[in-house]
């Protein structure tokens, strides 16, 4: 559970547009444990994550982008009213949990007193009869006859009493288990397996958009596999809907290359990337910005592959367009400046590394 002081205090991180620092304190106290409250604060820190990624990709205006953030903001709102109200029930349920023990613990005491106290009468009843029994000897015709249960001794009787308790729970255990053995039966008789869609039949972009948010949480999770794999969903989807000359298609084409940039598979990158890259050419022509990313994301998979006479001029292409579209002074022009550092680094051209590093700072001082 998390107070309200926390909440408070999450509450003002996300007013003063601090909105990474608060999903990440939620994360911190819900990481270990695995409920659907965490799921949700990792789907939004990917969602941070890709709104971000493609602002710096330039392929978002500003608009769209701080749209995106005060969506992203009031979802991590409504999440944090849910954590306290999930928290509130949950503390009324462990008060009442105590105060269930307690009644419980007090009639476990009172039925093991009651048991006790029956034992104890029927050992000193047996001890009353032994001894009568030995002093009317002078009068054997009024002996009493003791019945079978009172006529054992104190070992017999709690003998007795613990055979019983283990014929009783070995009733139980068997019971238990034919229980068991049913619940499945019927469980396997009512409830059919799951099975997966068959998504080469799907065209829905709504559940390609849905699969898009569920890869990129894979990917902030470090699940590449599952990230791979849920891309490859992506792009049949798209296929299916719009064919492969529609803008998402490539989106997700390139999606999928940057993944595999990130799992150090730059060779698959390059395939998926020049489709994507001669589809969004084709698309918006040679000189628009969403083509300068596509150069830019191609040229980076080429530094992975250190062949820098390919990388070099897709990089001056995008930079180029960039500044045209943007200016000089744009923030976004850093990731193609980054690149065109590792060209001349390469080569050994010492002045222009120092005028693109100088260059670099400035932008981010901005």
């Amino acid at each position: 559970m998390i107070n309200s002081n926390i909440v408070q205090d999450i509450r003002n991180l996300i007013s003063n547009g601090e909105t990474k620092i608060a999903i990440e304190k939620l994360l911190t106290m819900y990481e270990a444990r695995n409920n659907k409250i965490y799921g949700e604060i990792v789907i939004l820190k990917s969602r941070t994550i890709e709104n971000e990624k493609k602002f710096n990709l330039g392929l978002l205006p500003d608009s769209d982008a701080n749209y995106e953030r005060n969506k992203i903001n009031y979802a991590l709102i409504n999440l944090v009213d849910k954590i306290e109200l999930v928290d509130v029930k949950n503390e009324n349920n462990l008060v009442s949990n105590i105060r269930h023990k307690k009644r419980t613990v007090k009639f476990l005491a009172f039925f093991s007193f009651f048991i006790l106290s029956s034992i104890v009468l029927i050992m000193m009843y047996k001890r009353n009869i032994v001894v009568k029994d030995n002093n009317s000897e002078l009068a054997p015709t009024n002996q009493i006859n003791i019945p079978e249960p009172f006529a054992q001794t104190e070992d017999n009787a709690l003998e007795n009493i613990n055979n019983k308790g283990d014929s009783v729970r070995n009733d139980i255990a068997v019971t238990s288990k034919d229980a068991k053995s049913k619940s499945k039966k019927i469980s396997e008789s009512v409830i059919p397996p799951t099975k997966e869609p068959d998504f080469s039949k799907i065209s829905d972009p709504n559940v390609a958009l849905s699969l898009m948010n569920l890869a990129t949480m894979y990917e902030a999770q470090g699940k590449y596999k599952d990230s791979e794999i849920t891309w490859f969903k992506v792009i049949k989807i798209y296929e299916n809907a719009f064919g492969k000359t529609h803008p998402n298609y490539a989106r997700s084409l390139q999606s999928l290359a940057l993944l595999y940039i990130r799992m150090e598979r730059a060779k698959e990158a390059e395939k998926y990337q020049i489709e994507a890259l001669t589809i969004i050419k084709n698309i918006f022509g040679p000189q628009h910005p969403e083509t300068a990313t596509a150069f830019n994301t191609l040229a980076s998979i080429y530094l992975k592959l250190a062949d820098y006479k390919k990388a070099a001029p897709l990089i001056e292409s995008a930079l180029e367009i960039r500044k045209r579209s943007l200016g000089e002074d744009s923030p976004i022009l850093i990731p193609i400046y980054e690149n065109l550092l590792t060209i001349y680094q390469q080569s050994g051209d010492k002045a222009k590394v120092e005028e693109i590093e100088n260059r670099i700072k400035k932008l981010k001082n901005k």
